[in-house]
Parts: structure tokens; sequence; C-alpha cells
């Protein structure tokens, strides 16, 4: 996951200029985003059927499909109001968020998506997006629901999610603004030398122990605070497993890259 954040957070600097223009527009542009084909359950059995029920009811509503998606029958009667775009730079992504007002983020509920990351919430986030997901621990972890990003689960609540902040355009821009502050402090460099300082300390003014003590050292791409990919969240988690041990007393190096 060797996310080009410099251009991201170049991207999220730009949206003063972007919001303004938002806040002109006639329409509502839902996004999707898919890089590979293992979420077609959810999205042809809850996600799609609520989004024909949705293009029905509000005319002024538009759909961007990006990457792997089959839009499916239900969808194709909406074929004017609806644009799929195949993979693309990473730099035209962004600048394909930027116009979309909410960015859809399903995912089937099991182990295997808790251990995933939020980088489609982050992406959204700071491209002045409002997140609706699935609650999965990645962004259960980073949202407070109603305030940085709605939570959804099942049909209804989808339904509802997208309705609301298709009524409520004041909720919608409000929300975006508040998880566009929230993915800039937790993906912050500060924050990152906060979570290290800390942890030194710890390592500096513990009290002596009787348990047996190893040195690891961990490397991976990325680390807090830029918890990017979920590697890198497994990484975190075995570190802070590590740390929290108590039969062992472990001196811990992360080597990982850096952004500025």
């Amino acid at each position: 996951n060797n996310l080009p954040l410099d251009l991201l957070t170049a991207t999220a600097k730009s949206l003063d200029r972007i919001d303004s223009f938002k806040e002109r527009k006639d329409n509502i542009q839902i996004v999707i985003t898919s890089g590979t084909l293992s979420h077609k359950q959810i999205l042809n059995e809850t996600i799609l059927p609520v989004l024909a029920k949705i293009l029905k009811k509000y005319k002024k509503v538009r759909l961007l499909f990006i990457g792997y998606i089959d839009i499916g029958f239900e969808l194709k009667k909406f074929s004017k109001r609806i644009q799929s775009i195949p993979f693309t730079e990473y730099s035209t992504y962004l600048k394909l968020l930027t116009t979309s007002d909410i960015a859809l983020v399903p995912l089937e509920v099991h182990p295997t998506t808790h251990g995933k990351s939020a980088i489609k919430w982050m992406e959204a986030s700071l491209c002045g997006v409002t997140c609706i997901c699935s609650p999965v621990r990645a962004y259960t972890d980073v949202i407070t629901d109603g305030e940085t990003g709605l939570i959804a689960q099942t049909a209804e609540e989808w339904h509802q999610a997208i309705s609301q902040l298709i009524e409520e355009p004041s909720k919608l821009r409000l929300i975006a603004q508040k998880a566009r502050y929230h993915a800039n402090n937790l993906f912050d460099s500060e924050t990152g030398r906060a979570f290290w300082r800390n942890q030194i300390s710890k390592s500096i003014f513990k009290t002596t122990t009787n348990r047996p003590f190893k040195k690891v050292l961990v490397i991976n791409v990325f680390f807090a605070h830029q918890s990017i990919g979920g590697a890198t969240r497994v990484a975190q988690d075995y570190v802070q497993a590590m740390l929290t041990d108590n039969q062992t007393n472990y001196e811990i190096t992360v080597l990982c890259t850096e952004y500025d």
C-alpha cells in the first residue's frame, strides 16, 4: 500500500475552492470505488438495489463508479445519470473524488474485513466527501457516527443514511468538514511524534521487572501515525500486544517510511 501521501495532502490543501464549488452544485454525486472483485455480494444484494430506489426517488442524484464494479440490471435504466470509470492514475482518482458529495464504502462484516484499514474513509474525508461505511473495525475506530461519517449495515440503514444526506445538505457539508479536520489530525506528523514520546517515556520510567527481556525490530512500509493499509494495522496490533505482554518485557524498534 505505497500510497502517494504527498499528492493526497496537496489535494486536501486545495479544498477551499472545492468547498465553494460544492455549495453551488444543483446535483448530488454519489461515488463508489472498488479495487477488487471481493465485495460483489454486498454490492449486488444490498447497495445496488438501494441505489436504484435512490435514483428513482431523487432526480438530482448522479452516480460515479470507479474500478471493478458491474452496475447490474436494475441500474441500467438510469444509465444517463451514471458514470463508470475504470482504473486510472491516482491523481485522476483524487480529482474525481473531489467532484463527489457522498462516498459509499460497503464491506461484508467478518474477521477478515475487521483487519482492513480506513484508507477509503481517509481519502474521501481529505477530499471533502462525506462517507457512509459498513460497521467494520477500520471505520468504527475512526468514525463518530453522525459526526465524522455515517455507519450503515442493513439495506434500510443504507437507504436512510443516503436519503438523510441528500435531504439535509447542511448536514452533508458539516459532516464533510468535521471528517476532513479529523482525518488531518489522525494522519498528522505531530500525532506520530506524540505517540512515540509517550511510548519512550513509558520505557524510560517503567519500574524494574523480573520478566525476560527481548529486543524486537519491526519493519513495515508504514506505521502510526500513518496507519495506511491492512498490513500496517496488523503490524501495529502486534506491537501493541507485545508492549502490554505480561510475560515478556519487549523493547521494540520500528523501521518504516515517513512522508512529509
